[in-house]
């Protein structure tokens, strides 16, 4: 279980950084809808 939730807190900076990246790019919408795909299942 914590393997998970490290696992999970990895994904979720990994994600972080790339919003940031989008964000920077004028894209953070197509970014966050990728995201809310990704963790709204």
């Amino acid at each position: 279980m914590s393997t998970l939730f490290i696992q999970h807190h990895v994904l979720e900076n990994m994600v972080s950084l790339y919003l940031h990246e989008l964000s920077e790019k004028e894209e953070i919408l197509d970014g966050y809808e990728v995201y809310t795909q990704l963790f709204c299942v």
